[in-house]
């Protein structure tokens, strides 16, 4: 779904919560948009006449999934600090894969993050929070989902399982 007016009312939202949130602590909040539906750019939404928010909007098809990998291998051998983008990257690797193979790279990727020591708490979390959306949405198989999503949610298939049971 490409990006709409609904979208950029919504994500001026998060930005302008996150910064009210995050002032006190003086923390940079920037927003950007991660797609497989189209390109790279900039998305300028006009508020009113006044006022615009601005945004970028990052097509992963622009990046080689192999590249990545290859890339955090390398680092990990040589042991060489992963900035914060390769690790994010790195936690996008499923969907970027141009395939569609998203379940071929989920497990190596959920994997090789744990393993990962000496991350920032903030970029850990993010990279598994990330990953763990992927896992949720692409593991068609529940128990291995369930498994994916334990290691990097501490024990968030409970949750999930509470919540079923509830409905029920």
């Amino acid at each position: 779904v490409k990006v709409g007016r609904k979208h950029h009312q919504r994500f001026f939202i998060y930005l302008a919560i996150s910064v009210y949130k995050f002032d006190d602590i003086g923390k940079e909040v920037n927003l950007s948009v991660f797609t497989t539906a189209e390109e790279s750019k900039k998305i300028t939404y006009s508020i009113n006449k006044d006022n615009d928010f601005t945004y970028e909007v990052i097509s992963l098809a622009d990046y080689d999934s192999e590249e990545i990998i290859n890339t955090i291998k390398d680092k990990i051998k040589n042991n060489v600090e992963i900035t914060r983008k390769e690790l994010l990257l790195f936690s996008l690797v499923p969907i970027i894969e141009k395939t569609g193979h998203v379940e071929n790279y989920v497990e190596y990727v959920v994997n090789t993050l744990i393993d990962l020591k000496g991350l920032t708490p903030s970029i850990k979390a993010l990279a598994y929070g990330i990953e763990w959306l992927i896992v949720d949405k692409f593991v068609k198989d529940e128990q291995t989902r369930n498994i994916l999503c334990d290691l990097l949610g501490e024990r968030m298939s409970l949750i999930h399982e509470y919540g079923k049971n509830k409905e029920r």
